[in-house]
């Protein structure tokens, strides 16, 4: 069973969404695994759907992009 985590960053949690997509999950269990370990209150199954297609296609930078 996994410990769950109280407080996290978004930096981190892309981090791991990041990892888990170069192993090979779907963003499904990717959200899966995050709701295990950081509580319901992260990241969404969309934005982690968002966040790994963007890792797909290359992003590397886990920051925001800027507004204009």
């Amino acid at each position: 069973m996994a410990t769950r985590l109280e407080t996290w960053s978004k930096l981190e949690v892309r981090s791991v969404v990041r990892f888990l997509t170069a192993k090979g999950l779907s963003p499904t269990e990717i959200h899966k695994e995050l709701v295990a370990v950081y509580g319901e209150a992260v990241m969404s199954r969309k934005q982690v759907s968002v966040w790994s297609n963007a890792f797909k296609h290359g992003r590397v930078n886990l920051e925001d992009k800027p507004r204009c």
